[in-house]
């Protein structure tokens, strides 16, 4: 349905609409508040849709997290972390069974955090003193009898590092490990 001049809602009451609410949803609020006088008007009349649409703009003002965006030049975030220190005190004393748990199970979770990621460190730089680690390799030897593995141990058969040296030119040079036990290192100085 097409409207005429006098079909419109009040031209004050669309300028108080577009102060009131940001660009983005003033058309959304504007044709919410069309259509619903278009329909008193069918209804009831003009003077009624006209009466009710200047109470549907000023009752619209108490809408405020619709309202345009005031831009905020002082920041106060030192209030506001005053204010959640004294709450968070009020609860703790208010309720210290509850709090104890809850900073237990806070410190047990940051230690056990602090924990792994010391583990992982740890497993991630073996061998990294080494100048050419990225050239490094460990050769397994590993026995398997009837499809079963037996024996899985770091410390190959000795004839293998010359061997590999002598057949592969890619290795420049090998070191052989073996299991000792009762074995110490110490410094002479």
């Amino acid at each position: 349905m097409k409207t005429s001049v006098s079909n419109r809602p009040p031209f004050i009451g669309i300028r108080i609409l577009k102060l009131i609410y940001a660009s983005e949803l003033f058309d959304d609020v504007y044709g919410d508040l069309h259509e619903i006088f278009i329909d008193r008007i069918e209804e009831k009349g003009l003077v009624y849709a006209r009466f009710y649409f200047w109470l549907d703009v000023f009752m619209s003002v108490r809408n405020y997290g619709l309202r345009k965006k005031i831009k905020v030049t002082q920041n106060n975030s030192f209030a506001m972390f005053k204010n959640y220190f004294k709450i968070t005190m009020r609860n703790i004393a208010g309720d210290k069974m509850y709090s104890a748990l809850n900073i237990m199970g806070l410190a047990l979770g940051i230690a056990a955090f602090i924990f792994i990621l010391q583990y992982v460190s740890y497993e991630k730089s073996y061998d990294k003193f080494h100048s050419n680690v990225d050239n490094i390799y460990r050769v397994r030897y590993m026995v398997y009898r009837s499809g079963d593995l037996n024996i899985d141990c770091a410390a190959a058969v000795p004839r293998v590092g010359p061997f590999m040296k002598e057949k592969m030119p890619e290795v420049v040079d090998f070191a052989r490990a073996f299991p000792m036990e009762g074995v110490f290192a110490k410094d002479q100085i």
